[in-house]
């Protein structure tokens, strides 16, 4: 079937694969679903479009929920002792392409357990720090540890006059609808202030070659190639100053043994960190969780005082992972470096 690509525009032929939900199979949401991909670009994408206010409820009420492999307890969830290389490696990045002032603000859309803040608070200078998060409690516990203020949608923040300089969405957009993705970019390129930059991650998924080899898609609704997130942001008004593969090497997951893909309740979206996470919080009552947490650190190169600079966070090019972008607004954007152009 050909259809008209929602990134590059192309006019090409479109398979449409099985939607695969290894994770959330009591969720309504995720049922009829069908992934379809675009032959030239590989941008792919899911449909129907889920309706906003559906998803954003699955998000509030289940994601994080008991019996996801989400959960989150963000009651007694604690500041950060050691530096979380995801975040801290974005924002490094990202302040290679914008002079981040005293006050100036910083934005994280869908900070999970609020890591960003931590990394935020050692690379820029005096940050004001906002989220974009439907989650309640998660809300509760980034003002409680990090002096944050949560909103639930882009429009808040532009009736209060805040502008950010630094936009963080790092493994959000994958989450967004098709007609989410395009609404938010778009916002976003006229919320930053002058000179300001979107940094963004997301998983680098090119179902031009792995559509048979995937595991699980849930809850992941968009799937980005290089070429569709360049072409995304620049239909939204971006201009892309940086856009690399990171994070880890694909042969690296590949030694995953079969027999663990298959036997395994949670999504290797996770990585073995999270994997381990998961089946913890399983298995161990909730007594010995806490203290297991209090003591456990799950990146052993984050133990340590010194910053481990052979982590994959810091490497970029080459088959990996994920895809990170740094973007700003056409009319601002001047330079770039690492995005092959």
């Amino acid at each position: 079937m050909s259809r008209h690509c929602p990134s590059c525009t192309e006019i090409t032929d479109t398979p449409i694969l099985p939607y695969i939900n290894q994770e959330f199979e009591s969720s309504g949401l995720f049922l009829d679903l069908r992934v379809v991909y675009c032959g030239s670009c590989g941008f792919g994408y899911c449909a129907p479009d889920i309706d906003d206010e559906l998803l954003n409820h699955f998000y509030s009420d289940v994601y994080r929920e008991d019996g996801s492999p989400y959960v989150t307890n963000f009651q007694t969830l604690r500041k950060r002792r050691t530096h979380d290389l995801r975040s801290l490696t974005q924002l490094i990045l990202a302040h290679q392409f914008v002079e981040f002032n005293d006050g100036d603000v910083f934005l994280d859309i869908g900070p999970g357990w609020g890591n960003s803040f931590f990394s935020a608070q050692e690379v820029l200078t005096t940050p004001r720090m906002y989220a974009i998060e439907f989650k309640n409690a998660a809300a509760k516990a980034y003002e409680r540890l990090y002096n944050v203020e949560t909103f639930t949608g882009i429009n808040a923040l532009t009736d209060l006059g805040i502008r950010p300089k630094l936009i963080l969405a790092s493994h959000s957009l994958e989450h967004l609808s098709l007609h989410g993705l395009t609404s938010l970019l778009s916002e976003l390129a006229e919320l930053i202030c002058p000179n300001g930059v979107l940094v963004a991650e997301v998983p680098l998924v090119d179902l031009r070659v792995a559509a048979e080899s995937r595991g699980n898609d849930a809850p992941h609704l968009l799937f980005f190639t290089m070429e569709s997130m360049r072409q995304l942001l620049e239909n939204a008004g971006f201009e892309i100053l940086f856009l690399q593969s990171c994070s880890r090497r694909r042969e690296i997951l590949h030694t995953i043994d079969d027999s663990v893909k298959k036997t395994a309740p949670v999504s290797l979206h996770l990585g073995i960190p999270g994997y381990i996470r998961s089946i913890m919080r399983q298995v161990l009552p909730p007594s010995v969780k806490k203290i297991v947490y209090s003591v456990l650190e799950f990146n052993p190169s984050e133990r340590f005082s010194q910053i481990d600079f052979s982590d994959s966070n810091f490497h970029y090019g080459g088959d990996r992972e994920c895809l990170r972008v740094v973007a700003r607004p056409l009319s601002s954007a001047t330079y770039r470096i690492g995005s092959g152009s």
